[in-house]
């Protein structure tokens, strides 16, 4: 368990110029768009605004037609 938190607070230790890098990374990934709907809520948080909407118009193709709510909440951050 010690080995697992000290894995966090190491990927943690350079929030964030490393969120910076692993947001950039998601825009080329095959990531989920739920995945994706977290790094542009964390890419609002820290007020990149041009960085949290190429994310979200990466994720809006990826949605399914019936995942509704994921939509509006990627649209919602659009």
């Amino acid at each position: 368990m010690a080995a697992a938190v000290r894995s966090v607070l190491r990927r943690l230790s350079d929030f964030p110029e490393g969120f910076l890098r692993g947001a950039q990374a998601s825009l080329s990934a095959d990531l989920h768009p739920g995945h994706l709907l977290t790094w542009a809520r964390v890419a609002d948080v820290l007020g990149e605004t041009e960085l949290r909407g190429r994310i979200v118009a990466a994720a809006l193709p990826k949605v399914s037609e019936r995942a509704t709510s994921l939509r509006e909440h990627l649209l919602a951050l659009s």
